[in-house]
């Protein structure tokens, strides 16, 4: 493994092993077991390491769904959701540990915000769902990463199937615009 990926391998044991409180290039630094030079040179900063592993992660996920799509299964939109914030324990952490550190460097709440409204035009336009409606489903699923720290999982199931039962993606999915939307948003991309 090359040292720029050992450095986002790192970042997301740390991550998970002591939270975004633990987070800086030195503690990186010894969890990817690096030079911490090595994370300014491949990232430009500790904000950029964080928006290559957030990258990195959604990108992985958005895959995963296109992977569905593509296979003719829209009908696992709501499932796959709730998989992903049930049964994925470390995606929902890192999510959450995302959030926190972009509360406590704004850099990173601005890198946040980044993403967050290119899925918000992703969601308005292969989903079709108005800008209110989009920012709304994002909130939601915000709150559902943030609670599925402290409440038992039927109730985050609960929750996320609720979700899907108000917003019916499947049903308003348009699949001639994926492509496009992804190609105009390097969704999906590393």
């Amino acid at each position: 493994m090359g040292s720029k990926q050992k450095i986002l391998q790192g970042l997301k044991r740390l991550l998970l092993l002591k939270g975004h409180r633990g987070y800086s290039v030195r503690a990186l630094a010894k969890e990817a077991e690096v030079n911490h030079g090595l994370v300014h040179h491949y990232f430009g900063s500790k904000e950029g390491v964080v928006r290559a592993l957030l990258a990195q992660i959604t990108g992985e996920k958005l895959r995963q769904l296109v992977e569905r799509i593509e296979a003719g299964a829209p009908e696992e939109f709501g499932e796959f959701f709730v998989d992903l914030w049930v049964k994925d324990e470390e995606f929902a952490r890192l999510i959450y540990e995302f959030g926190q550190l972009g509360r406590q460097f704004p850099a990173i709440g601005k890198i946040i915000n980044e993403i967050a409204e290119k899925r918000r035009y992703f969601l308005t336009q292969v989903f079709e769902l108005s800008e209110a409606q989009a920012m709304l489903f994002q909130a939601v699923i915000f709150g559902i990463q943030t609670l599925r720290q402290d409440l038992p999982i039927e109730q985050i199931r609960l929750a996320a199937e609720e979700l899907f039962r108000i917003f019916p993606l499947d049903k308003k999915f348009n699949a001639k615009k994926l492509k496009a939307v992804m190609a105009a948003t390097g969704a999906g991309q590393q």
